[in-house]
């Protein structure tokens, strides 16, 4: 199970990565950290990261707004999203 994304800035064509079910948010660095990973692949355009432990609104400007390419987000089932206001529509109008 993951606690961590790395190790994908060698994956030029990766575009979908599906992490639902594993432990990020879990990781002593907090969630932020767990998930700059994503950072060093800007093609990614879906990233589904259901049924996870992320806590921290936080990763949505620090990281999913930072996404250039992101197109579909699957979030759901992660404490988060409680946290933000408005999710849905708050969501919508933060990821360019």
């Amino acid at each position: 199970m993951l606690q961590k994304i790395e190790g994908i800035e060698n994956n030029v064509v990766l575009d979908t990565i599906h992490l639902k079910r594993n432990r990020l948010g879990r990781y002593e660095g907090g969630d932020i950290e767990a998930l700059k990973g994503l950072l060093d692949r800007p093609s990614i355009s879906c990233l589904d990261i259901q049924d996870n432990y992320l806590e921290n609104p936080d990763i949505l400007p620090e990281i999913l707004m930072k996404m250039p390419s992101l197109k579909v987000l699957y979030l759901m089932n992660n404490p988060c999203i409680k946290k933000i206001t408005g999710y849905r529509k708050t969501v919508i109008a933060s990821i360019p």
